[in-house]
């Protein structure tokens, strides 16, 4: 699958979340009529004596019988605002994901040239020497009737990287996707994203580097103030608005590699 396929296909989870959360969340401000109750759980067969509640999305009507433990009050925007900590973490994620296979990618197409071709970033570049041990005597390895499938040490070399960018290079500060990218020849990509993107390169690195604050408070700190009085906990507001035009920033900066790379 190409990164940017597996991009779009994340982002679609994303777009669920959201979804979920305009879904769900319940604009209507006034308690359940009685009377309203009372035909529904007719027309339901229900027993009368059943306690009921009403929640109103967008789109969606949903009714909660005291048996779920649920009631209106866990579907406010305070309460399913964990869809759009959720939402925001994920795309993050996909950017990491999709520059991690770009990265690597292009750095399997630069080993097959001449090493004097090879960006300055990219000879900086080691692997273990249990690595090179095993592609050589891979590569002594004829398989198949008489030897005559060759073998294909570098795979060996790009399992090997693979694992050695998951584990070691954290592609989402634009810093580090930057230098990353330079392994690959691809200079200046803030400055090129921000001309496609009608954006200044330090404006367009600034949104970044919050999104990816944003998302480490989330994922690193429960999204809890970090500054409390008391035992009681206090979660940092989310704002439906700044998630919605984080994400497409995310979608923006992601399409506009994409073409570059093209």
């Amino acid at each position: 699958m190409q990164p940017k396929a597996a991009f779009d296909i994340t982002m679609q989870r994303v777009d669920r979340l959201l979804g979920l959360y305009h879904l769900l969340r319940n604009t209507r401000e006034r308690r359940i009529r009685r009377d309203w109750a009372r035909k529904f759980k007719k027309l339901m067969h229900w027993a009368q004596g059943d306690k009921i509640d009403r929640v109103d999305g967008k789109g969606a009507l949903l009714i909660l019988r005291e048996t779920s433990k649920f009631s209106a009050k866990e579907f406010t925007h305070d309460e399913l605002g964990e869809f759009l900590r959720a939402a925001l973490a994920a795309s993050v994620s996909a950017l990491d994901r999709y520059c991690h296979e770009v990265v690597l990618s292009r750095v399997m197409a630069q080993l097959r040239r001449s090493e004097s071709n090879w960006p300055r970033e990219l000879k900086k570049l080691t692997l273990p020497i249990s690595v090179t041990k095993t592609a050589v005597a891979h590569a002594r390895v004829r398989r198949g009737r008489g030897g005559g499938v060759r073998t294909r040490p570098m795979n060996i070399v790009r399992h090997a990287l693979q694992d050695q960018f998951h584990r070691y290079l954290t592609m989402q500060n634009p810093d580090d996707i930057a230098r990353a990218f330079n392994m690959v020849g691809i200079d200046s990509l803030w400055s090129q994203c921000g001309k496609r993107l009608g954006r200044k390169p330090g404006t367009l690195i600034d949104h970044l580097r919050n999104i990816v604050a944003r998302r480490n408070q989330i994922v690193h700190e429960g999204d809890i103030r970090r500054f409390r009085r008391g035992q009681r906990l206090v979660l940092n507001e989310i704002d439906i608005r700044r998630i919605q035009r984080d994400i497409k920033l995310i979608r923006d900066v992601v399409g506009s590699i994409d073409y570059l790379l093209d």
